[in-house]
């Protein structure tokens, strides 16, 4: 089982691009995220906050709502990123008021099916009648038929039956 920072780090990175490319990140702190999620070596907590804030808003009022007192908790972690990040993104909140509908749906957390396993790590995936192309590094073992979720261009986390 994945670590609340783990999973943070999993789910948060594949959104870091767009604060680098917003001026929000620089790119030393980008590459610092990028090679910890790649290798799972782990990050301060506090790095993490400061990369991503309006995660993090989101995660303290959800802590709050769900009565955990540590929004690092794993299950206020799973609860955002399983249930809600796509409300707040159907919400417009922050930054998602700026961004077009096909980039929005981008940044939404999907399970998917994969449907075909691709060269260089790749897995093509399928929902919604949507099939495209992520990122399998997160993900070991995968095959086809597999579920998981996706967010950006990778998959995450496989989704038990």
């Amino acid at each position: 089982m994945m670590s609340s920072e783990e999973l943070f780090l999993k789910y948060s990175f594949p959104c870091a691009h767009v604060l680098l490319q917003a001026g929000a990140m620089t790119k030393e702190r980008y590459t610092e995220l990028e090679e910890s999620a790649k290798t799972g070596k782990s990050l301060s907590r506090e790095l993490m906050e400061s990369s991503f804030p309006s995660a993090f808003r989101r995660l303290e009022e959800l802590a709050k709502e769900m009565k955990i007192e540590d929004h690092w908790d794993i299950r206020v972690m799973k609860e955002y990123w399983h249930k809600r990040h796509n409300k707040f993104i159907d919400n417009r909140d922050g930054s998602y008021a700026k961004f077009p509908e096909v980039f929005c749906d981008y940044c939404k957390v999907h399970i998917a099916e994969i449907v075909d396993i691709l060269p260089k790590g790749f897995l093509m995936v399928e929902y919604n009648k949507t099939r495209r192309p992520v990122s399998g590094d997160y993900i070991s073992n995968a095959k086809i038929k597999d579920k998981v979720r996706i967010h950006h261009g990778h998959a995450i986390e496989k989704v038990d039956d």
